[in-house]
């Protein structure tokens, strides 16, 4: 089966803005609270409030890293403020009185946090849920306040609201860019085509703290096995070389088809000191046998960094001059990028 090229849905980057605003805004919270109740006595309360805020902190951060899951970063913080609110909920029943303007603050923080892990039925239905856990607080304490009641429960449904319009509004994003996708696919391989590899190249080299890896891949006397097996073989070479390439790289990784027998690999965000492992993946994952009974393949690799140049055309020359020397060397292997 033809593999489409790997492209980011626009929700997982959304996902990831939305997070990083909730989470600053929670470790200023949580920071100013901690260290006003430490200062006040209240040693429990400022415990909570700094080790919230270091957590959320540390979330924020590995939000920004496109190589760590989303998933696990927000499920991090989710469970964070979740620890943080059980806290408060606790303090506050055995201090009694209503729930104070902090665990309101929470219970909204959180209720925002919950569509970027959520399906949207159980997203949308989630601020009502806290509605009630916040009114069940408000009348166990004796203090019931109708104005604060309304307020909090205003302001969750306009979050409902807000996350079912986010919603398709992605969603039609995604449909776009699933459209593009199909556009950019090398229709023979499944891998990118090269006008999407140099877009993906482009941009990537565009952001000012980029690093990572550019492969420049050929196929082993593929010129043989055309002529010697014809050109239906050929293609079917060319197939499992690319489906054996995106089957062993990473999500955040793109393989596109850069002409003939010739594949360009990016791996945004891998330090040089780590190529081999992936150079030494890649030259297995081919020689892996086919099911279509294809006669030995391997390939050649040449590896730059981003690093190395200043433009999409110098790095790839760069990966195209070891390319050349992984020729040289017998084929069946790699020239990697200088570690720096």
């Amino acid at each position: 089966m033809e593999a489409v090229p790997r492209v980011y849905h626009p929700h997982d980057e959304k996902r990831r803005q939305w997070f990083r605003g909730l989470a600053a805004s929670a470790v200023i919270l949580n920071l100013q609270v901690g260290v006003l109740s430490w200062l006040d006595g209240d040693h429990f309360q400022g415990g909570l409030g700094g080790f919230t805020a270091a957590v959320m902190a540390l979330t924020w951060w590995l939000n920004r890293r496109p190589d760590v899951k989303v998933n696990f970063v927000h499920w991090l913080g989710i469970g964070a403020l979740v620890f943080r609110l059980l806290g408060d909920m606790a303090q506050t029943t055995w201090l009694g009185g209503p729930p104070g303007i902090l665990l309101t603050l929470e219970l909204i923080i959180l209720s925002a946090l919950m569509p970027s892990m959520l399906p949207l039925r159980i997203a949308t239905g989630f601020p009502a849920v806290l509605f009630g856990l916040y009114l069940a607080i408000d009348v166990v304490s004796g203090q019931f306040d109708l104005f604060k009641v309304l307020l909090v429960g205003i302001t969750l449904l306009v979050l409902r609201f807000s996350v079912i319009y986010s919603h398709y509004v992605l969603e039609e994003q995604w449909q776009n860019l699933r459209l593009q996708g199909q556009l950019a696919t090398d229709t023979l391989t499944g891998a990118a085509s090269r006008r999407s590899t140099e877009e993906q190249l482009q941009a990537l080299v565009a952001q000012p703290d980029a690093y990572g890896l550019v492969l420049m891949v050929d196929i082993d006397h593929f010129k043989e096995v055309n002529d010697q097996l014809g050109h239906e073989a050929g293609d079917r070479v060319l197939r499992h070389v690319a489906q054996s390439l995106i089957q062993a790289v990473r999500r955040t990784d793109l393989v596109g088809r850069w002409g003939g027998e010739e594949f360009v690999v990016l791996l945004p965000y891998t330090q040089p000191q780590n190529q081999s492992q992936h150079l030494e993946q890649l030259l297995r994952a081919v020689q892996q046998p086919s099911s279509d009974g294809l006669p030995g393949v391997t390939i050649s690799i040449g590896a730059a960094s981003l690093t190395e140049a200043h433009t999409p055309a110098q790095i790839l020359r760069l990966a195209d001059q070891r390319l050349y020397q992984a020729k040289m060397l017998g084929r069946n292997c790699y020239v990697p990028a200088p570690s720096l």
